[in-house]
């Protein structure tokens, strides 16, 4: 005979231990948390407490939020929000709305998230709610971050850091040390972002605040490695990777895979480096973070190519630059869509509820979205080092070059470019060196063409010359050998003399391709075939060398 429960209602006390137990998790066990979720979501939605209902919705779209989950993170916000205005529980509301505004920036959409910003602090600032105010000026700091406004964000993070203190909130305080560690991380001023760092880890390695200690850890690590110390990198990302992973933060640790990876292929240890860019491809697909994705490619192609499995490194390659170029567009289709919505700003501007606010940066923020906005339509169509071109115009003159060529017949060239050995440039003399070098290396490159040929850098050591209206062949082989000439001059670098070849891969429209896409593959076919032939020459596109490329290991 089968015994029969009779499903009993949850009581109060049931959704209070419960709620208890979900902030707990949210500062020391984020993967915890997320199991909870559930669970926490189905005892409140049985019981009529509704303001323990409200609260269980902003616990578990944190949850969702530090799991990547952000459409259902947005879902459950959304219904947090409707049903803390109905209780009039502003609080819960302004979370709720800044919890909305992070998911909307994560996913893209800026005009989305600062009109949530704009919502959260309206309310937190009627209330006088200094956590709301911290959590708000800490996310108008990452907002200048993103508009590469360094100082400006500074500014919000340290007064945001002043709060924190003042109020005594040591989560929000570690943050926001974090943020202002990151500036001179930013900065390459990695004693001092290292110190801070440093700091901050031994306070929440004092506290509960442990969920914060494998992005700490993650952003030291990093800073070990960009300030080129390979031994205290190792160490501390050995430390980060199992933290992070316990923490349940699945983005961070995707991005400590990759930095864990980096480190040891400095060390010379490829098979560990691939074992752990191939861990942050897979988990950088699962949770659907594109930049992730091609970063994973980007390093999987340069250890591939160190080990001299160049087939390999090709397929890395060309997906690497094929998620960079969708990336890079996609933000810069953000970024334009935010800045150039004159009609938005005016309206956050001239809003009477701003008028109540009397909220000064906000006010600030929308005056300078206007100034800012022709610089960084410029920033979006050049590169910043080097004053060239990007990949972004180059794709875009390619497609028109060929469009216009296959109505006039005339033909027109692709130079794709790579510097020989430039990586050892960089591991020798360091990446100022390399930087520097790259800007002398841009310089010559303008002398070599015609006016009007385009220039691109696509990208690390990697250049694209487009060569329209030509009339003979030769002209294409003479230019090519001008670059190389041009190029293995001397470089005078910080008293030092240096020499550099180059590698230049060739294809002629319409011969070597009809679309712009077969262009490009044909001249980078072009150029990995001089590499295997010893580097520092220039190659024409024929059928017969992809078949040489991919049987040369």
């Amino acid at each position: 005979m089968r015994t029969i429960v009779e499903k009993t209602k949850p009581n109060a006390q049931d959704i209070l231990g419960l709620l208890e137990r979900m902030e707990y998790l949210l500062t020391n066990d984020f993967a915890a948390a997320l199991e909870l979720s559930t669970q926490l979501i189905d005892l409140a939605e049985n019981q009529p407490d509704l303001i323990s209902r409200a609260k269980a919705y902003t616990f578990v779209g944190i949850a969702y939020f530090r799991g990547a989950h952000f459409e259902q993170a947005k879902n459950i916000y959304e219904q947090g929000v409707a049903l803390a205005r109905s209780l009039k529980e502003t609080s819960l509301e302004a979370r709720c709305l800044n919890g909305l505004g992070l998911v909307y920036y994560q996913l893209g959409e800026y005009n989305t998230a600062i009109q949530y910003q704009l919502e959260n602090l309206k309310i937190v600032q009627e209330n006088a709610d200094h956590e709301g105010r911290i959590r708000a000026l800490i996310n108008i700091g990452v907002l200048h971050d993103q508009l590469e406004q360094a100082e400006k964000a500074l500014d919000y993070h340290q007064e945001a850091l002043a709060l924190a203190k003042t109020q005594g909130l040591l989560r929000y305080e570690c943050i926001c040390a974090i943020n202002v560690a990151g500036y001179y991380h930013d900065k390459k001023e990695f004693d001092t972002a290292i110190r801070l760092y440093q700091i901050t880890l031994t306070k929440i390695q004092a506290s509960s605040e442990r969920a914060l200690e494998g992005s700490l850890l993650l952003n030291l690590a990093k800073a070990y490695l960009e300030a080129e110390d390979f031994s205290n990198a190792h160490t501390i990302s050995q430390q980060a990777l199992p933290t992070t992973q316990a923490s349940g933060d699945r983005e961070n640790e995707c991005e400590t895979f990759i930095v864990r990876g980096r480190i040891e292929l400095k060390l010379g240890q490829h098979e560990a480096a691939n074992y752990h860019f191939i861990s942050a491809l897979n988990l950088a697909q699962e949770i659907e973070v594109k930049r992730h994705i091609f970063n994973s490619h980007r390093y999987l192609s340069e250890s591939y190519e160190e080990q001299g499995n160049y087939p390999q490194a090709l397929t890395h390659a060309r997906m690497f630059h094929k998620l960079e170029r969708e990336v890079h567009s996609e933000e810069v289709a953000r970024k334009t869509q935010f800045l150039t919505t004159k009609a938005e700003a005016e309206r956050f501007k001239h809003e009477a509820e701003i008028e109540r606010l009397r909220n000064v940066e906000l006010a600030l923020l929308n005056r300078e979205l206007e100034d800012v906005r022709e610089k960084l339509v410029f920033q979006a169509e050049h590169d910043s080092l080097t004053g060239l071109p990007n990949r972004s115009v180059f794709e875009q003159r390619l497609q028109r070059a060929t469009l216009i060529a296959d109505g006039n017949k005339q033909q027109f060239a692709v130079l794709f470019i790579d510097l020989d050995k430039f990586k050892m440039v960089n591991d020798s003399l360091g990446h100022d060196v390399g930087d520097e070098l790259l800007i002398h290396v841009a310089a010559r490159l303008k002398n070599c063409v015609r006016r009007g040929d385009l220039i691109a850098r696509m990208g690390g050591d990697e250049f694209t010359v487009l060569i329209e209206n030509i009339i003979s062949e030769d002209l294409i082989y003479k230019i090519a050998q001008k670059i190389l000439s041009v190029l293995n001059s001397p470089y005078e670098l910080l008293h030092k003399e240096l020499h550099i070849t180059a590698s230049i891969g060739i294809a002629i429209y319409p011969q070597d391709g009809m679309d712009a896409m077969t262009l490009k593959k044909s001249a980078d076919i072009a150029m990995y075939h001089v590499k295997y032939q010893g580097k520092n020459g220039y190659k024409r596109y024929d059928p017969s060398l992809e078949q040489k490329v991919l049987a040369n290991p």
